[in-house]
Formats: C-alpha cells, structure tokens, sequence
C-alpha cells in the first residue's frame, strides 16, 4: 500500500496529473505488463511502487520551497530506459516540475538549460554528468546530480502542495535552431487534454490492449506525450527503445523488438525498478521475428538525431 505523505492521490486530488492514471492502472490492471525493457517486464503495480519511491526520493532530494512558491525542477538527461520513466513519473507524483534534456547537448547547451529552468536535481548519463561538472560553478541552482533517481520509502517527507491541472507539470525545451533553447511550459492538464483530443479519433489510435514502440526521445514533446504518454493514459504497453540505431532481432539483449535491423540494448544500469520479471522474453526465430503473439498493435517510431530537442 502506497504512503499517502507524498503521493497525490487522484481519488482526493480535484485536478489529477497523468502521474494519477498509472495509480488507476495498477488498481484496474495490476499484473498487466505496463513497460517491457530488453529481457524484462513489468507490471503495473511495479511500475506503480517504483514511481512511489521515486516520488518520495525526489521530494527529499529536491530543496524546500514556500507555500505557493515555484516548485523544485528536475532535469533527466537519459536515453528511453526505465530510469527515464519512473523519474518523469516520479517527479509528476511528487509535485515537482520535470524538464526533459536532449542527453546529446553540449556543454553549452546543457549550461544554458539548467541555468534557465533553474534545476535543482539532475539525473544524467555519465557522459552528460562529466560535461556538467565542468560548468557546476555556473549552476548554483544544482544541488544533486546522480546516474539513478533518488528513492526513499514510506514514510516519506512532509507533503507538498498537490498539483494538477492548470500547474506546471514539464519545461520542455525548444532545439535551437532560431536562437537559444527556449522552456514550453506545459501544465498538467495540457497533457491530459492532449489524449482527451487523440481519444476522439475512430478508429482508436491507441487502446489498454495495445503495444507500443517508444523508439521516439523522450526529450521529445512527441515522444514523452504522445507517445509514453499514451501508455500511461489508456494503460497499455510501453516498450522503449534506448538507442539512436536500426533496431536488430537478432541481439540478445533485445529479443522483444518488433521489427528487424541492427541495434545494441544495453542491460539497464539503475536498480531503481526491481519488480519481479513477468513472463520470459520471446525467442527469435530464423528469419529475425519473435516466435510470440505478442507484437505491436500501434508504433510509434522515427529517424531522429541526438542534435534535436523538439
């Protein structure tokens, strides 16, 4: 059972954030794969644990702020792994304000982007944390940077303000190709209604049945809301896709792709999610396919580049 000290209940919350539907999935689907990574997969309900102890850890982790003041930011500077997932989801459930970083910037750019959105909190590849340590001086706003995000278990630290609705919820970042990276403000319900609108199409784009491929950044507005964020509001299947290359059957390390070519997954380097694996990663066959049912319903993929924010 989920402490209710730093989780913003939706039951209760009259302005619920999209960190609310992965409660309501786990209560409605529970054992259901929520997200399938490499050789593992897991449930909604350890989705949902590891996002509460994210929540807390984030919440103790960030500085406190004034009642009604701006609330604490936190960067993720990663490639589609679980880590991304339960951060961003975290830092929604904690009533934080999340701001996604294109994990291939500079260290110009990456200066420029903590400086502006005021992070307190980063969780970044080692790359990304090598290139920051380089500039921390320029970033007094920083107070952690790590590789995992930060976990504690209930109880956690003293509340804060429920957020929701017309409250920010993302900073997301502009590319820069007419200027310097500039911060979309995003609120909760922008969010929200964006799958409210997306629900209205027949025949469904996405449903609680469906598979889909998160080969788009995360960084990405398309790919964070779109695309996890479709998974999250009707419950589905995620699968991210951590790599800027063709994606390959054939590796071992990712025998759950659904479609051929040549990729390299790497083994998740966090232990942050350790909920139980749910059902063993399907063999491919010859010709490159899984020998599974279980393939995509919907995609959502793309070429991209690591030099593109939005």
């Amino acid at each position: 059972m989920p402490d209710l000290i730093t989780v913003q209940d939706s039951s209760a919350n009259p302005a619920p954030n999209l960190a609310d539907r992965v409660r309501r999935a786990a209560l409605d689907r529970d054992d259901r794969a929520a997200l399938h990574w490499c050789d593992r997969t897991l449930s909604w309900s350890d989705l949902d644990a590891a996002v509460d102890a994210v929540a807390r850890g984030l919440s103790a982790a960030a500085p406190p702020t004034d009642p009604g003041g701006t609330p604490p930011r936190v960067a993720i500077a990663l490639p589609n792994t679980l880590d991304f997932v339960v951060t961003w989801l975290g830092a929604l459930r904690a009533g934080l304000v999340a701001v996604p970083v294109n994990p291939g910037f500079t260290a110009p750019e990456l200066r420029h982007v903590l400086a502006d959105s005021g992070a307190s909190v980063l969780i970044a590849t080692d790359r990304v944390r090598g290139l920051v340590a380089d500039v921390a001086a320029e970033l007094p706003a920083l107070t952690l940077v790590s590789g995992t995000p930060p976990t504690a278990e209930a109880p956690g630290p003293s509340a804060r303000p429920r957020r929701g609705g017309a409250d920010l919820a993302v900073l997301l970042y502009t590319s820069g190709t007419e200027g310097r990276p500039k911060g979309a403000m995003l609120s909760h319900q922008a969010l929200l209604a964006n799958h409210e609108q997306v629900d209205r199409i027949q025949p469904p784009v996405v449903g609680p049945t469906d598979t889909v491929l998160l080969a788009l950044p995360l960084f990405h507005a398309y790919g964070l809301n779109s695309g996890l964020g479709a998974v999250v509001h009707h419950g589905a299947t995620g699968w991210p896709f951590p790599t800027t290359t063709p994606m390959s059957w054939t590796s071992p390390m990712c025998r759950r792709a659904p479609t051929r070519g040549r990729s390299s997954c790497p083994a998740p380097t966090s232990s942050t999610v350790t909920g139980p694996t749910v059902g063993a990663a399907p063999t491919p066959t010859a010709g490159g396919a899984p020998a599974t049912s279980r393939t995509p319903t919907r995609t959502v993929t793309s070429s991209w580049s690591t030099g593109s924010a939005s």
